[in-house]
């Protein structure tokens, strides 16, 4: 009908004509729910890509302060090859020395780790047999080194190549190699046969595997290195690992005291309702009162711990945890401990209480021991709420800047520089192209921490449950 014409209804009544306004109220009383709710959904997104979009662009610039305002010069990828391949490599990524025996032992041990999960993965997460798997993992291989070759050659430093060694050449070629086979997966997809479809997974983890082996050589060679004449480390991390050192140990401390407490205080203790109040009192004071309290607290010739720094630890007034690279790590990394454990706690305390009676009822009959019971029963129930707060905790553990920066400024040298604070130093010397790569890095080592983390505790929650 018409706007303007009447009609006649099955009574023979004449109705008014429905006019334009009717048809917009009886289409926002229809579409209510999108009426509402997408202009909200549009805002958070665009406040949520508006930032990213706007450090992408300065990642790949040169931007300068200039008379009336900046002078912002396109250098395409400029500043990421000065934070990995140039004069910041350093930096970034560490100074390379001679590895220990235990540097060694703990690569080799990493490197058994990560082969039997490829070799897992191969024989039960695709539809190809084991020959061909180990065809697709060697043509994989070939074309990394292949590209990260090219890479190796053509970025110099000042005419030297870069220290990256074979495994950074074969972890930066196989990322490069990974987007150009997975580019051609999904362009000819319809005409490759099933075998081949089923690549995609094993790239995807070799990836992840190749990169893997990457870190644990720079680690094992800027971490666990030999002294010098003079008894210093020859080597020295860089940001990426530091950051990595602060998120692997810290949340992993974190996780087994919270783990260790929530398990503790839901047996029968007596004052276990004291002890989870003052449990959450860590949490909430401010980082940077945590940060000016363990600072005060680690002072081994004013602090409130002299005496027992002196008469336990035989340490003296002369040594100060900021002054060893190793100590101030360590004292950085208590500090995020001590402040974050209460949120684990608080979260695994509810899931171990809101766990099935009947379960744990028949497991006492049965007469399981503390480990059987904490296996089977225990552990399958409370690991998606596991899995969910470590992924929480890891990924704000990679925003961490102002624990290092209140305590050591990030020394002594970089010894306890995060990524974060990487990227601050940058921004306060005007590098503002510099600082956004960082951040940019920093946000594709969060997202590849966090996407390995899913689909490593996915198999593992399928095999328990």
């Amino acid at each position: 009908m018409a706007s303007g014409e009447t009609g006649i209804n099955l009574v023979g009544e004449v109705q008014p004509a429905e006019t334009f306004g009717d048809r917009v109220v009886h289409w926002l009383d229809k579409h209510a729910s999108s009426v509402f709710v997408l202009p909200a959904m549009i805002i958070v997104l665009v406040m949520s890509i508006f930032p990213l979009i706007v450090s992408l662009y300065l990642s790949l610039t040169r931007v300068k302060i200039a008379a009336g305002g900046f002078d912002i010069t396109f250098v395409g990828l400029v500043n990421f090859n000065k934070l990995i391949f140039g004069r910041e490599q350093r930096h970034t990524i560490g100074k390379i020395g001679e590895p220990t025996t235990f540097g060694w032992v703990m690569f080799a041990l990493v490197v058994l780790f990560l082969a039997w999960g490829v070799t897992r993965l191969i024989r039960k997460r695709t539809n190809m047999s084991f020959g061909a798997g180990l065809g697709a993992t060697g043509l994989f291989i070939i074309i990394g080194l292949g590209v990260g070759y090219f890479l190796f050659n053509f970025y110099t430093i000042e005419g030297e190549p870069p220290e990256m060694g074979f495994l950074g050449m074969l972890a930066w070629g196989s990322f490069c190699a990974f987007v150009v086979m997975r580019v051609l997966v999904l362009i000819f997809n319809r005409f490759l046969p099933p075998t081949v479809k089923g690549v995609g997974p094993i790239l995807g983890r070799l990836v992840a595997v190749t990169i893997a082996l990457y870190f644990a050589w720079i680690t094992v060679h800027t971490f666990t290195t030999l002294p010098n004449a003079e008894g210093n480390p020859t080597g020295i991390p860089g940001t990426i690992f530091i950051t990595l050192y602060f998120v692997i140990f810290g949340v992993a401390l974190q996780y087994l005291i919270g783990l260790g407490l929530a398990l503790l205080l839901t047996g029968d203790l007596f004052g276990k309702r004291f002890f989870r109040i003052t449990f959450l009192l860590p949490m909430m004071i401010t980082p940077v009162g945590v940060a000016y309290m363990f600072r005060m607290v680690t002072n081994t010739s004013i602090g409130p711990l002299t005496p027992i720094f002196r008469n336990v630890f035989g340490v003296g007034g002369d040594y100060s945890w900021a002054a060893q690279a190793g100590s101030a790590r360590v004292g950085v990394m208590l500090a995020d401990v001590w402040q974050w454990t209460p949120f684990i706690f608080i979260v695994l305390i509810a899931a171990l209480e809101g766990m099935a009676q009947d379960q744990r009822e028949a497991a006492l009959v049965d007469g399981a021991t503390s480990w059987q019971f904490f296996r089977y029963i225990t552990l399958p129930q409370i690991l998606p709420v596991s899995t969910t707060i470590i992924l929480i905790r890891l990924i704000e553990a990679f925003k961490i800047i102002d624990l290092p920066f209140v305590m050591t400024r990030g020394g002594p040298g970089t010894a306890t520089e995060p990524m974060t604070l990487h990227a601050y130093q940058a921004f306060k010397a005007s590098d503002f192209g510099g600082s956004a790569a960082v951040a940019y890095l920093l946000l594709f080592l969060a997202t590849y921490v966090g996407l390995n983390f899913i689909n490593n505790t996915r198999p593992l929650a399928e095999e328990l449950s």
